[in-house]
């Protein structure tokens, strides 16, 4: 699956068009194309986690559906893993997409509120680092 390359371009983007929203803006630096980057940026990254998800589901239905002689233990404890380490990185991504799309200072990285950068942006990937490590 090329789901990596559209990981890989989203980040790119959300990475590209947010760094020229920190400097300002002129005939060179147009903040809406960035803007318009960003978003599309973290789109991509929710898109590829939605995918991830119904993958992870189809993987696991057809799983359900072999033989338990036939079945590696191993293959089925990482796929747990990753089905529990899933559900965090789509929070993680639904949170990217309402920080490019709402302006709200609660939301904001930087400015917001406490529990949103606890719980948004550093628990969601601690827990779903957590599900795959161990």
């Amino acid at each position: 699956m090329a789901l990596h390359l559209i990981v890989t371009i989203g980040i790119a983007l959300s990475a590209y068009g947010g760094a020229h929203l920190s400097q300002p803006e002129s005939a060179k630096n147009n903040h809406a194309k960035d803007n318009t980057l960003r978003k599309i940026g973290s789109l991509l990254l929710f898109l590829t986690a939605m995918l991830l998800i119904a993958y992870a589901f189809n993987t696991y239905r057809r799983l359900k559906a072999v033989p338990r002689s036939l079945l590696n233990h191993n293959a089925i404890r990482l796929m747990y893993s990753a089905m529990l380490a899933l559900p965090f990185t789509a929070i993680r991504a639904t949170y990217g997409i309402v920080y490019s799309f709402d302006y709200s200072p609660k939301v904001n990285p930087v400015t917001g509120v406490f529990a949103v950068k606890l719980v948004l942006i550093f628990l969601v990937q601690l827990l779903a680092v957590f599900a795959l490590v161990i």
